[in-house]
């Protein structure tokens, strides 16, 4: 499948503005997957703990320090950004097309008192208003996936971080051959959620490297993100549906789709998960 196309800018923009308060809440404060360590299992803050780990390797990946500044590409509600503040004493810069998400991440900042050090505006990656080689890194957590076209997104990331500069990425990926079959069923989960189309594993460092980029590391984490086991599964759905409670019909009705896109995936094995860095 191809690096292309997605859904419509409102429609994914829509889907953060409704449910971001709710993805926030089951996910400790982040929207994205996290990194199960060998032995886990679903408990109190199980969820929590992981998707912290993730972060934590992100923030690692970039190799910032105080002073330096970071821009977060589809920064979510603001706690990866807080972390990264807090973990290095860097500078951030969130983007994302959800102006929910603008306002919940601004407020967040301003909760732990370091809004000098963290804001937040409504910008799109494919046309980013900044001067070239003003950011000295950069991330793109799990917001490629929503994205038409990567190779754009990273070029115009690549134009605004300074020759060196690091930029690590998360993303959905094809690790394996698909029948016609199981390619239309990919393709019905990813209109469920309002997903581009998949890049494959061995095809994305062809991809960075048309944005100009210099490939880093390229990390199969399926593993340890897409847990395929049918227990946790069931136990993962039943733990966010009791979550969905109080957030009413719109919770319930995302909750519907988590479970055909997780239930999906736990069948299509092909679809897997990759941490990427590239450099500038």
């Amino acid at each position: 499948m191809s690096h292309g196309q997605s859904a419509p800018f409102s429609d994914v923009a829509d889907v953060y503005d409704q449910l971001s308060e709710f993805f926030t809440t089951i996910l400790g404060g982040s929207i994205h997957l996290g990194y199960w360590a060998e032995g886990d299992t679903l408990g109190d803050n199980a969820m929590v703990a992981a998707s912290e780990r993730l972060t934590a390797m992100m923030i690692d990946k970039i190799a910032v320090g105080p002073g330096q500044r970071v821009l977060d590409v589809g920064c979510g509600t603001g706690q990866p950004a807080l972390e990264l503040v807090r973990a290095t004493g860097a500078d951030v810069l969130g983007i994302t097309i959800s102006g929910e998400q603008v306002a919940t991440a601004t407020e967040l900042g301003r909760g732990s008192g370091l809004a000098d050090r963290m804001s937040f505006q409504l910008t799109d990656v494919m046309e980013l208003p900044f001067e070239t080689g003003s950011f000295d890194a950069a991330w793109l957590f799990e917001s490629l996936p929503h994205i038409r076209d990567r190779r754009r997104a990273l070029e115009q990331v690549a134009r605004v971080v300074r020759k060196g500069g690091l930029i690590a990425l998360t993303d959905f990926v094809q690790i394996a051959p698909m029948t016609p079959e199981e390619t239309e069923a990919a393709t019905g989960l990813m209109e469920s959620f309002h997903l581009g189309g998949f890049c494959s594993l061995e095809r994305y460092p062809e991809v960075i490297r048309e944005a100009g980029l210099e490939v880093v590391e390229v990390n199969d984490i399926s593993a340890n993100t897409i847990r395929s086991d049918d227990a946790f599964l069931d136990s993962f759905l039943t733990d966010l549906r009791e979550k969905a409670a109080k957030f009413g019909a719109v919770a319930a009705e995302a909750i519907d789709s988590i479970e055909a896109v997780s239930r999906g995936l736990n069948d299509l094995h092909q679809i897997g998960y990759a941490l990427i860095v590239a450099r500038a």
